[in-house]
């Protein structure tokens, strides 16, 4: 049996026997495949945090979507590092292909997009609809990936206003420490054990890691004295060829995953 993976925030206010009404825009095509063939499927509801929710379809009403029924509601485990991503905005297209693939491995917490100093973006080409679109592809990649964990998405002016942010001002009390990877052509080669090390203390109360991927044309001078001057920080050499940002960005996120599953 086929199953419908759907969102729907914050199931832990929810109850068995209550009703659901799924009709977002971004799970439209979900809504398409449900009219098609209900009978045939299973769902599963998750909220992103670690909630997860079988459902029963009563009804599909064209006005409130599909209307459905908690049948169990369990809490998923989720990865006891807390990871985020930094990565530089590029053209939406290749942006999108980023966003869409970090979502699905179902490890990060958070998602920043920095522009970097090359950049020749700038705040007032990224408008608030382009970062609703960015937020809508994230929705729509974590339903339909099953993930159990739905990245917060942040912009921010600069790398160092991304750090800063993540380092000191914007994080719950209980996340204040950060240790930084950072990819860089001239980094320490790639090792796993290197970094489950780093990934290990992410595991401890108030502890996360930040993944940085540079431009690529590489950090400016500005940048890399910044990233270098950081507490905790290392930098890595992917055992790759050159890479794209969003292929580097799916890589070391994928990376981080496998390790994160190795340590646990």
């Amino acid at each position: 049996m086929r199953t419908i993976n759907l969102y729907y925030p914050d199931l832990a206010s929810k109850k068995l026997g209550n009703k659901l009404a799924v009709r977002d825009d971004f799970q439209r095509n979900h809504l398409k495949v449900i009219k098609a063939g209900y009978l045939d499927y299973k769902y599963v509801c998750r909220d992103g945090s670690g909630h997860k929710a079988e459902l029963v379809l009563k009804k599909i009403d064209k006005k409130e979507g599909a209307l459905f029924e908690i049948k169990v509601i369990e809490v998923e485990a989720l990865p006891k590092s807390f990871v985020r991503l930094l990565v530089p905005f590029i053209r939406p297209a290749r942006l999108e292909v980023a966003l869409d693939q970090v979502t699905q491995i179902g490890l990060l917490q958070e998602v920043g997009l920095y522009f970097a100093d090359f950049s020749r973006q700038t705040t007032k080409e990224v408008s608030a609809n382009k970062l609703d679109r960015f937020t809508k592809l994230l929705l729509t990649a974590f339903s339909q990936s099953g993930a159990a964990i739905l990245p917060a998405l942040k912009s921010y002016e600069t790398l160092a206003e991304g750090v800063q942010d993540w380092q000191q001002d914007q994080l719950p009390a209980q996340r204040r420490q950060s240790s930084f990877v950072w990819l860089d052509f001239a980094g320490e080669q790639y090792s796993a054990d290197r970094l489950i090390s780093v990934l290990k203390q992410a595991e401890k109360p108030g502890s996360a890691v930040t993944l940085i991927v540079g431009p690529e044309g590489g950090f400016s001078q500005s940048e890399r004295e910044l990233l270098e001057s950081l507490p905790d920080q290392v930098s890595l050499r992917l055992p790759t060829p050159t890479l794209t940002t969003e292929t580097a960005a799916t890589v070391i996120t994928a990376l981080a995953a496998s390790c994160v599953g190795a340590s646990n």
